[in-house]
């Protein structure tokens, strides 16, 4: 299914369901693996936007897999398997809707980087570096959570498994705080996000 709409006459386009399950699997099972043993780095030590005052806008852990997975990216599931995003049948679906997404066909370069949120886990208001921002949402069903919806602008993107969303990433975007019970923390039970800064 796609949902199409526009912010400031700004194109944002969501796909549900887009990873196969196999794709999805595959997927799931290196974000849990990246996420255990605290290899995912805090706010303070992580990629991301800051406030005037040189605060974090963001409390999460990451990493940016260009820098795991330095000079070798096929060794990664999530860098291989995304890379449909740029393929022409996909491209072409989102030109149909805006061209704007023209910006997709011309990309040469983008950095990929995946978050998990837990319980109080935010990202402020920001707006990110390059184009386009495409990113894709994953969790365990049924949903323990509830917050971590995407907001742009006065638009509410809300946080369901396996969405991709794209939007130009000059528009002013959030990740709502997400609430998790206490007794689900440390267990892969919140939100992981791969999300690709895509720059022409």
């Amino acid at each position: 299914m796609i949902k199409y709409f526009e912010v400031k006459n700004l194109p944002v386009i969501c796909f549900d369901n887009f990873y196969t399950q196999e794709e999805y699997t595959k997927l799931w099972h290196e974000l849990t693996f990246l996420n255990y043993d605290n290899k995912m780095l805090g706010p303070n030590s992580n990629v991301g936007a800051y406030d005037d005052a040189g605060q974090p806008l963001k409390r999460n852990h990451g990493l940016l897999l260009d820098q795991v997975y330095s000079g070798y990216r096929q060794a990664s599931s999530i860098l291989s398997i995304t890379r449909k995003i740029f393929s022409e049948e996909f491209i072409a679906q989102c030109k149909s809707k805006h061209y704007f997404f023209e910006y997709l066909a011309s990309s040469t370069r983008d950095t990929v980087k995946i978050n998990y949120y837990e319980d109080e886990d935010e990202y402020k208001t920001h707006t990110d570096l390059g184009t386009i921002t495409c990113v894709s949402y994953f969790f365990q069903q049924p949903k323990k959570f509830t917050g971590g919806n995407l907001l742009i602008k006065n638009e509410t993107i809300m946080c369901e498994n396996n969405r991709l969303v794209l939007f130009p990433s000059i528009l002013p975007h959030q990740v709502e705080k997400l609430n998790l019970n206490k007794e689900y923390k440390g267990r892969n039970l919140g939100r992981f996000s791969i999300t690709h800064f895509i720059a022409t």
